[in-house]
């Protein structure tokens, strides 16, 4: 029990520390950590800070966990998920945004339209895509 409370801690308190106008939720149990946040850092900023605290990855070519970052230092968790939120008002300052750039978009009455499909995604896929390694 305290190993899930001080890892969720460290890792809010560092988050915080770097990233200080971002909330960031921070849960965990004995095997995993879940960060979740809106806007701000790409998953990849966050992942630069925390991947510390994941002892290894799974390996699915050999159907096994690699404990390829295990530390004595800090607690750690066999698994890291982070989840960035992007919120709506981004989503549709964007939306409009491409609407201008892209003459196909012109049609379009919302982000869900299906209509047409850009690199594979809807609009609001696109858009998420294209916003997922931008710091907000």
């Amino acid at each position: 029990m305290t190993k899930k409370v001080s890892i969720s801690r460290i890792i809010k308190a560092e988050l915080k520390k770097e990233f200080p106008s971002v909330k960031f939720s921070v849960t965990s149990d004995s095997y995993s950590a879940q960060i979740n946040w809106t806007n701000g850092p790409s998953c990849s900023k966050v992942a630069e800070i925390t991947s510390k605290y994941e002892m290894g990855h799974f390996d699915g070519m050999t159907d096994c966990y690699e404990f390829s970052n295990c530390r004595d230092d800090i607690p750690q968790v066999k698994y890291l998920f982070l989840d960035r939120e992007i919120s709506q008002d981004i989503l549709e300052a964007k939306f409009q945004e491409y609407k201008k750039r892209y003459s196909d978009w012109e049609h379009l009455k919302d982000m869900n339209d299906r209509s047409i499909l850009m690199s594979g995604y809807c609009p609001q896929g696109f858009i998420r895509h294209k916003l997922s390694k931008v710091c907000l």
